[in-house]
């Protein structure tokens, strides 16, 4: 038996997606149409000190019925690398004298749907 979602849950999502579309983050479209995968970063975490190296890694998980052909990282705009299967992991020396890194995440489902993330980590 499917679990039913509370509208509390079903009206947050449609708040989040339609404020996506408002401020025209990457990726908003296929939030609001439940298209792209699903993808989240879960190191470095921001609530926790940067250590060196740094070790990015991502969550992707697609739609039903479809599958991840890749996730690609990008640290400060440079390109990591592509994985095309899990673990979607990257581990990079942090940058000299660095007060915070941003990291850019695309994941890519074999219908061509995309969605991007991205976060600032601070150096604490």
């Amino acid at each position: 038996m499917p679990r039913a979602r509370s509208a509390f849950t079903r009206a947050f999502s449609v708040a989040l997606a339609l404020l996506c579309l408002a401020v025209g983050l990457p990726g908003a479209a296929q939030l609001g149409q439940g298209q792209g995968p699903q993808l989240k970063l879960v190191t470095p975490r921001i609530d926790q000190p940067l250590a060196d190296p740094i070790v990015i890694q991502a969550l992707a998980r697609p739609m039903p019925g479809r599958g991840i052909v890749s996730v690609q990282a990008f640290l400060d705009d440079e390109e990591l690398g592509l994985r095309t299967r899990a673990p979607y992991r990257w581990v990079v020396p942090l940058p000299e004298d660095v007060a915070a890194v941003y990291i850019r995440l695309v994941a890519v489902d074999n219908s061509g749907a995309q969605t991007q993330i991205e976060q600032l980590v601070t150096f604490q």
